[in-house]
């Protein structure tokens, strides 16, 4: 189960509610040490369940941990390739800035920025947009790790996921990351390849061209892509 996802918080919420209800039911019953043990046991137990249930619901709203791999110190995408040698340096991505108007985006999960390697070095520049649309978003989030020169926001839409609920988008992109104001590109599996058609007609941002993964993969897509997009750009000193 996903670190954020609602089975896992579901569970979690229903074992606190059965520890409480096991808890109140044997709470009289047996003999003093009989009550002494159950009780704090059960006690303890709901506690420790109610704690669970709570850290997921904030963390499934503010996305601390968006993985398990992040909850273990890891950088968040469980599912990506491991760092060649010479990336073992590399900092962590951004992951999991943006607020609570995310959640009216109706995505699966929280979106995930991924910020270039020498993202932490430039306080003073913006980069140029890459927006991903897929079903499987650790892949994405793997090969954005390693496309320099873009902040990459992978998504991972619904059935209810539209240009008009994504309207708020690029303000919460521009709180979360230095991006650029326009000219984002967006790079999509073959099944949303129709939503990125209409999100790109709706939103004046996203350049003409969108791209789409095939049987190269996600690295050769966002490569592509990022190789259409300008520069990033050091924006001048402030007087």
């Amino acid at each position: 189960m996903r670190l954020t996802g609602i089975p896992l918080l579901v569970l979690t919420g229903a074992a606190t509610l059965i520890a409480a209800a096991v808890t109140v039911y044997a709470w009289p019953r047996g003999g003093r040490p009989r009550r002494v043990l159950t009780r704090t046991v059960g006690v303890v137990l709901v506690e420790a369940l109610l704690v669970a249930t709570v850290f997921l619901a904030v963390n499934r709203d503010q996305s601390f941990y968006p993985s398990w791999d992040a909850l273990a110190g890891g950088s968040g995408a469980g599912d990506a390739t491991p760092a060649a040698p010479h990336q073992a340096e590399r900092p962590p991505p951004v992951t999991g800035r943006f607020g609570p108007a995310a959640r009216t985006w109706h995505l699966a999960e929280p979106p995930t920025v991924v910020t270039p390697a020498d993202y932490a070095a430039r306080p003073d520049t913006t980069y140029p947009v890459i927006v991903v649309l897929t079903t499987h978003p650790g892949e994405a989030r793997a090969a954005a790790q390693r496309t320099p020169g873009v902040v990459t926001v992978v998504m991972a839409p619904t059935a209810a996921t539209s240009p008009t609920a994504l309207a708020g988008f690029p303000a919460e992109l521009r709180r979360a990351a230095r991006a650029a104001d326009q000219g984002w590109a967006l790079v999509t599996d073959p099944q949303h390849q129709a939503l990125a058609g209409e999100i790109r007609g709706a939103d004046h941002h996203f350049g003409p061209t969108i791209g789409v993964v095939g049987a190269k993969g996600w690295a050769a897509a966002l490569t592509a892509a990022a190789e259409q997009l300008p520069a990033p750009l050091t924006l001048p000193l402030q007087p």
